[in-house]
């Protein structure tokens, strides 16, 4: 990250001498940036906010901050005709969509969830219809107009159970029908390198197994 003063005309060169590592420029200017952005984007809820909803009524409790989430959805449906939630695959985004519209019972709401074949007949809940639908796997969903070819993935097997094709002269060819996950990967080529994978920040923090079969047989 380069902080780049108004009307630069640094060369390539500069900018690349003056760069900062993501960790330095936040501790230099993280304090001021959350300054900023809570003053032109004042947040709806606070933390803790959660605790005016009686979380009893569901099936399932939210964990950690997914009852903050819920809560700032209801504001943001309270204040405005629709709000959008955006979160990283396993969030909870499902969880949070239907929790919220659980609560904020004030006006009918169509809930449209994609339903893969583990799941049966769709909930029944008082103050909204839950609509399902079935997508057919490598079907990519779209208007006419759209020119898009690919898509994100789901959770269909073709995109989640996938094969990991590992490569090189020194291997001796196998199958190994072990499941496995992609942050084994990072271990692997570094006990591939000969260096030590518990180097890693975050395999000291979640240790993960390097992948089955490369350096001990299937």
């Amino acid at each position: 990250m380069v902080p780049i003063p108004p009307n630069s005309q640094l060369e390539t060169s500069e900018l690349l001498e003056s760069a900062l590592p993501m960790s330095e420029f936040l501790a230099q200017y993280g304090a001021g940036l959350v300054e900023a952005i809570s003053t032109t984007h004042p947040p709806k809820v606070a933390f803790g906010s959660s605790q005016s909803l009686d979380f009893s009524q569901l099936t399932r409790q939210p964990l950690g901050l997914q009852a903050d989430a819920v809560a700032a959805l209801v504001r943001s449906l309270e204040d405005t005709k629709g709000t959008l939630l955006v979160g990283e695959m396993g969030t909870g985004k499902t969880f949070l969509s239907i929790a919220a519209a659980h609560y904020w019972n004030s006006r009918p709401t169509w809930c449209c969830l994609p339903a893969s074949g583990g799941l049966a007949t769709p909930p029944k809940t008082p103050g909204f219809q839950t609509w399902w639908s079935s997508p057919k796997p490598g079907v990519i969903y779209a208007k006419p107009s759209a020119s898009k070819i690919a898509e994100h993935g789901g959770l269909a097997e073709d995109d989640a159970l996938v094969a990991l094709l590992v490569s090189n002269p020194k291997l001796t060819a196998q199958t190994v029908s072990s499941r496995v996950e992609t942050r084994q990967v990072a271990p692997s080529i570094l006990s591939a390198l000969g260096l030590k994978p518990e180097a890693l920040q975050a395999l000291l923090q979640e240790p993960t197994p390097t992948l089955p079969g490369l350096f001990t047989g299937p």
